[in-house]
């Protein structure tokens, strides 16, 4: 709380597990939820202002693709989506068999690029020609909205060597951490 203002710094919903009660924290972040709104939307508006009353053939599918294909593009350049490439053949526009064939359905994989939570840096120190000294600088723990200085920790677990999530254009986690001694 800033003053009389209160600030939300981040909105999770209480999504956890998915309907057969296996952990699942993909959608638990309000902001994947949003993103992925977009895309919808985004999708939805192109198809609808460029293809307003037309005829639903083989053509017309693969305009409907192009164009879909199109906006993932454009919001891959927002930092919306990312990936397109990797994911592009999964993009599918078919007649719906559903229907009367008066609809096209679209199957459109979308990798939301998630948001940066949390930064952790180590810090070396050189003293001299050859001797590096580590230092870890200012631990803060955010606790309620409220940060408060790390003054002591004591590990007692064993973590083992743990993948690191980056955000980068390739979407690949590119390095580890090292396991916590106890």
């Amino acid at each position: 709380m800033n003053g009389s203002q209160v600030q939300i710094v981040r909105a999770v919903s209480t999504y956890v597990k998915n309907s057969i009660g296996v952990t699942d924290r993909s959608l638990m972040d309000i902001t994947i939820l949003r993103s992925l709104d977009y895309v919808r939307l985004a999708c939805r508006a192109r198809i609808t202002q460029r293809s307003p009353r037309e005829k639903l053939n083989d053509t017309r599918l693969q305009r409907i693709r192009s164009e879909l294909l199109d906006v993932l593009y454009a919001l891959e350049q927002l930092e919306i989506v990312g990936n397109v490439d990797a994911h592009k053949e999964q993009l599918t526009v078919t007649r719906s068999r559903q229907d009367d064939d008066s609809r096209a359905d679209a199957s459109i994989p979308a990798t939301v690029v998630r948001g940066l939570r949390v930064f952790a840096a180590t810090f070396i120190f050189y003293k001299g020609a050859c001797m590096a000294l580590g230092y870890t600088g200012a631990v803060l723990l955010e606790v309620n909205s409220t940060e408060v200085e790390v003054t002591e920790f004591s590990p007692r677990e064993n973590t083992g060597r743990q993948l690191v999530k980056t955000m980068n254009s390739t979407g690949r986690a590119k390095g580890y951490i090292q396991e916590i001694a106890t």
